[in-house]
Order: C-alpha cells, then structure tokens, then sequence
C-alpha cells in the first residue's frame, strides 16, 4: 500500500467550494487504498468538518493554520513537511492546486520522490480573461516550472490539457466528480423555479449573477410570469429584481436542486470544468449553459450549450416543455452520471499514482543493478 503525502493548497475542511470539494473527495477517495498523510492550510473557514470522515479513513491530517495566502510559503510550512519525510516512508508527493506548488516542488527536489500535480484550472488563462497581464504572466511561469518538474500533472479536462500539455512531461485528464444520491430520491419540482448556485465571491460567478438579473431573468419572466430565480451562493448579492430570490447559504445544496425545473450557468469566463453542473445532473436536473460555462464536460444530453442571446428562449423553452408535462431529463444520462462519482474519479487517480510510484522504483532498482563495465 503506497504512502502519499498530499499538499492542499486550499482548506479541506471547508468544502464548500469547487477547488476543496474536489480536494476532499480525492483524499477520501485515496486513503480507501492507500495511506494518505494530507497538509492542509486552514484559513479557519467551515462549511462542514470532515475531520471524523477523513479520521475514519485513517487519513494523518497537519492543519496549518493561516490567515493570509502568503503565510503557505513560510519556512515553518517546510519544516512541517521535512518532518513528515523525516519519520514517515513516502512513496510519492502530490500537490493539489497552485498554492501547493512551493512546498511540494521543494520537497521532491530534496527527496528524489515522485511529484504528482493536480492542476484545477488553468490558472493563468483565467487571469489572462480577467486582464490580469502582470499577474497572468507570473502564475504562467509558476504553472509551466511545476509541470516541467512533475511526475505527472492531471488536468479536468481535455480542453485544459491542451492548454498544459506544452510544458508537461506527462499529462492526464482526471475530470471533476459528483456526489451520487440514494436511487429513486428524483422529486418532482412544484414551481417554474430556475436555479443558479456558486461561491458568489468568484468574480466568473458574481458576472453570471448581474448577467440574470439583467438579461435572462426578465426576459424570461415576459413569458412566463410565474417563474422564479433562486440565486444561492455566499456572500450573498442585494438586489431587488420581483422574479429573483437572493437565498444566500444553503446548508443542503440538494434540497435547492429539487426545488428547481433546471439549473443554469451563464458563464463568460472560467477555467477547469463546472462542478454545479455535474452536481445538477446526478440530481437528475437539466443545465442550460453558455460554452464557457459547460466548457470540459461532454457527453451529456441534458446540458443544452447556448449563446447567451439564446439564453432566455431555452429557458423559456425548457419550462414549457416542463409546464406541459415533458419529461426533461435524458434516460441515457441517468446512466452516464454515474462514471463521474467521486469514488471512480478517485479510483483512476490512485491506479495512476500507483503506476507511476511502481515505474520509478523499479527505475532506480535497475540503475543500483546496472553491470559495471572497465
């Protein structure tokens, strides 16, 4: 059973974003067949405490507690880790997110051992959409020195893969899973409710927000006056628009899908692949998405990509179709969201760590038994 050391460069025991829900689920999802010794920043943050699951899983868990991003690259955090190499025997270092990359660079450079990168979004191309040019150039330069550097670096998808791959010795897709439901908990919604739900505070997230208040939820609502927008997410924006409903937290984001008819995602910018997507449809609820914003997922008949000046008419579209009785979403897709949960996304992560862990010590193995020649 091989020995992992994963770096979070977010906070696990906050999941409540895409970023550390998929960290949490790929720990979990490790430590089933493997020993997992996990770093993980805490920025003191709760939207759940999975410390007695990960506990369970026999999961070593070192909180480092910050209060600033600044504080990961602190010598203290490279004393905390050299200690873990010091008394544990590791077989390989994964790094899960940028901020990782320092200390799990630093580590497999002082260890000789493996160094496995799971990169969640093209960071720097989402800086370059934002017009960050200083700040897209320097993360640009972060990204492409741990790629060259890793073992293998795992991407969401084939799009940022494409992106990636320049720099990377070798480069994978593990895309970006979901919580499968118990069978048979479909509920049939009661209202036309539309919902939209995300971290508010991610400025892709907080553009999509004004682009319903301002485009899609009126017009949407000209057609069918008794529709309702639920928009869910902190922090929670004000606004006053008679159609939308600003929920702000949501302690089960599964009661909010139920509600809904669909859920929509009118991104114009982003990196990685949506999670709410793929949440929305294990709960068996239809997207409609602009291409960004259903950019990386594929093979879904019930996540309709349109532009967003179609946007309001697929809306429209969908709930009449639901108003008279149609059923909405694809039998074949009830199906296929069931090769996205997180327990297989994790599997395929730790057949290719243990791949890779097992090439590289048979690698060192025959050069100690190399021949010697005169």
């Amino acid at each position: 059973m091989p020995n992992i050391f994963f770096i979070s460069g977010k906070n696990l025991l906050n999941p409540a974003k895409g970023a550390e829900i998929r960290i949490l689920e790929l720990v979990k999802g490790l430590a089933r067949e493997n020993r997992v010794i996990v770093m993980n920043f805490d920025d003191g943050k709760r939207a759940s405490n999975p410390k007695e699951q990960l506990r369970d899983l026999g999961v070593s868990l070192i909180n480092i507690r910050v209060r600033h991003p600044a504080q990961k690259l602190w010598p203290g955090v490279y004393r905390a880790c050299y200690r873990v190499l010091r008394e544990e025997k590791v077989d390989g270092i994964i790094g899960s997110h940028l901020w990782s990359v320092p200390s799990a660079m630093g580590l497999a450079k002082m260890s000789g051992l493996p160094l496995f990168f799971d990169d969640h979004n093209v960071e720097h191309d989402l800086l370059r959409q934002q017009g960050r040019r200083v700040g897209a150039a320097l993360v640009k330069w972060l990204e492409s020195t741990i790629l060259r550097r890793a073992t293998l670096t795992f991407a969401v998808s084939e799009v940022d893969k494409s992106l990636l791959a320049p720099w990377a010795r070798a480069i994978e897709v593990l895309p970006n899973g979901t919580a499968l439901p118990p069978p048979n908990v479909e509920v049939r919604p009661k209202r036309p409710v539309v919902l939209f739900f995300g971290n508010l505070g991610y400025e892709p997230n907080r553009e999509a927000v004004g682009i319903i208040a301002e485009q899609i939820a009126p017009s949407v609502a000209l057609r069918i006056p008794d529709v309702e927008f639920r928009i869910v997410g902190r922090p929670a924006p004000k606004m006053r628009v008679a159609n939308i409903t600003v929920v702000g937290f949501a302690e089960r984001i599964e009661d909010e899908l139920d509600r809904a008819v669909l859920t929509i995602v009118p991104l114009l910018h982003g990196s990685g692949t949506r999670i709410k997507i793929l949440d929305a449809l294990a709960r068996h609820r239809p997207v409609v998405s602009t291409p960004k914003g259903a950019e990386g997922i594929v093979d879904f008949e019930s996540l309709k990509i349109v532009s967003l000046d179609c946007f309001p008419d697929a809306v429209v579209e969908m709930l009449l179709r639901w108003k008279g009785g149609q059923p909405l979403f694809s039998e074949r897709d009830r199906q296929t969201i069931l090769r996205h949960s997180w327990g297989n996304i994790a599997k395929m992560l730790s057949t290719a760590i243990s791949r890779e862990i097992a090439r590289e010590q048979q690698g060192r193995m025959a050069a100690v038994n190399l021949p010697m020649t005169e």
